[in-house]
């Protein structure tokens, strides 16, 4: 029941979900991770910490997720001090440089225009995914760093990894502001158009649904 009040529905009923937790005897941490989860996309995400803060006094150990669901709502909340607080456990428990972990921190820092806490969160990743690098690329477009997102981009097909969906859709947007800079417009171009056909060859379809 839990599960289905904070993560299967559509918004989360968080109020169902808060209900349910009351009435678990002994929650475990999947249990806290389930309700930190339901308050990331409630009108007030910064209320998880309040259920951070009973785990440990459970005397639980959180793990990875607990810590991406964390700073998802510090990200939402663009809730940069309590960030990195959430940062500083998770080096506490050594989980810093962890790849789902390592891409939230990246997310969060991208989001509440910390740029170069963001960059260091990706240099100190050990294995980075697609979505590892679709958060930087993202990052350095939120903070008006499009030709920065641009090398990125040439990095990452250098080194073989096909970018995903949410990469490919902030290339293009980055290609975008390139081409209304002047001394950027040729270089923008010739991007756009190597996504442009990057995409066809895949036979990919893009979800464009943020703005320019």
């Amino acid at each position: 029941m839990l599960k289905f009040a904070s993560s299967s529905l559509s918004p989360p009923d968080l109020p169902l979900t808060n209900l349910v937790f009351s009435r678990i005897h002994q929650p475990d941490v999947l249990c806290y991770n389930l309700g930190v989860r339901a308050h990331s996309s409630v009108s007030r995400p910064l209320n998880s910490l309040s259920l951070y803060q009973s785990l440990l006094l459970q005397g639980l150990c959180p793990n990875e997720y607990t810590f991406c669901f964390l700073l998802d709502c510090c990200s939402r909340g663009l809730a940069l001090q309590e960030g990195r607080q959430v940062h500083g456990q998770l080096k506490k428990h050594g989980l810093d440089a962890a790849t789902f972990a390592g891409t939230s921190l990246i997310h969060m820092y991208g989001s509440c225009g910390a740029f170069q806490d963001a960059l260091r969160a990706f240099d100190q990743m050990h294995h980075r995914s697609d979505i590892s690098w679709a958060a930087i690329i993202d990052a350095c477009i939120n903070n008006g760093m499009s030709m920065d997102g641009l090398s990125l981009f040439y990095e990452v097909m250098s080194l073989g990894v096909d970018p995903n969906n949410a990469a490919l859709v902030n290339i293009l947007c980055a290609c975008a502001c390139a081409c209304a800079c002047a001394c950027a417009e040729r270089g923008g171009l010739f991007i756009g158009r190597q996504v442009d056909a990057h995409v066809a060859m895949r036979g990919l379809e893009l979800n464009i649904n943020k703005p320019c």
